[in-house]
């Protein structure tokens, strides 16, 4: 398949018979890291979405109408979460049947404990108990 195929209709199974870990591997480049991706385009063949790993090795999900990165994830790095363009925020939980408990941040390491709390009651900076941010 390295001459590009394209494949048509609804579905393409990459079937496993086996109860094991099944790969799907992109591997751009034969003597330096480029760029591999998924493309997401509308019906009249417009980009719409991509999901690619760049040739720094960072994962983005990027929003190619706006050109925007709306997830960056850093190798042994930060992580990026960005809102659409304009005065859009980033909702966490908004989805109607998504769970109650809030929005909890944890400090990782080896012991991670909760350093914010953010519920439909107010927010709880570490747990000082004050509702809000200080």
């Amino acid at each position: 398949m390295s001459s590009g195929p394209t494949f048509t209709g609804n579905a393409t199974t990459f079937a496993n018979s086996a109860a094991a870990e099944q790969d799907v591997v992109i591997q751009p480049g034969a003597g330096a890291d480029q760029i591999g991706a998924f493309g997401w385009n509308n019906y009249a063949g417009t980009s719409q979405w991509k999901l690619r790993k760049d040739a720094s090795n960072y994962l983005r999900l990027t929003d190619m109408v706006n050109s925007l990165d709306r997830e960056v994830f850093y190798q042994n790095g930060q992580t990026v979460l960005n809102a659409g363009a304009g005065a859009n925020p980033v909702v966490v939980n908004g989805a109607t049947g998504s769970g109650t408990g809030g929005l909890l941040v944890e400090s990782g390491g080896s012991s991670p404990a909760a350093v914010l709390t953010v519920t439909g009651i107010g927010n709880d900076v570490a747990g000082n108990g004050r509702g809000g941010w200080d």
